[in-house]
């Protein structure tokens, strides 16, 4: 759910109005949250570059976009996407900003979350592959043993002699790769 606060132009910024959702957000009543800075929502966590990048853009005239990591009354941090706007008067000065913000914690989160599942989705995919290329070598090591003792390259099976090389380079692979290779 999106949150609005609206905020004088002042250089403190004292807010002006905040609707249901900002003040759930906040955990704090209106009656705290009216009249007050909304440095009181600072946890220390947002950069400062990130304060004077939005200050200088505003002061500017245009509408500003970022994070901020706020802190609700009872201690407890939250991510917050902002989308701050000036507002002008009829001569064109900017008397208030308009804020639009979102609570992204939990979305923040989950695409952590997403990140370290596909990091270990990729991880296994490339174990598999490089189990599947070894497996290849194995096939290859069988056409040369095959063609060395001049059989032919057919549908056919292996001849015994052929099975077995094969199956005693597997295993001596497998002693020198422990758990690298599928067992028998």
């Amino acid at each position: 759910m999106l949150d609005g606060i609206r905020a004088d132009g002042r250089a403190d910024g004292t807010l002006l109005e905040a609707n249901r959702s900002s003040l759930r957000h906040a955990g704090a009543p209106h009656e705290e949250v009216i009249g007050q800075n909304p440095r009181v929502l600072h946890s220390g966590k947002t950069p400062r570059s990130v304060y004077d990048e939005m200050w200088a853009t505003l002061t500017a005239g245009q509408p500003w976009k970022g994070e901020f990591i706020n802190k609700r009354k009872d201690g407890r941090e939250y991510i917050e996407f902002a989308i701050i706007a000036p507002i002008r008067d009829a001569d064109g000065r900017v008397t208030h900003y308009l804020a639009i913000k979102d609570d992204i914690t939990e979305k923040k989160r989950i695409g952590e979350e997403l990140d370290r599942d596909f990091m270990r989705a990729r991880e296994a995919y490339l174990a598999l592959r490089h189990n599947f290329l070894d497996l290849g070598r194995y096939s290859d090591a069988s056409w040369a043993f095959r063609k060395e003792r001049r059989m032919e390259r057919s549908a056919s099976f292996p001849s015994e002699e052929g099975d077995r090389w094969v199956h005693d380079e597997m295993v001596a692979l497998r002693e020198q790769a422990p758990g690298k290779l599928p067992p028998n």
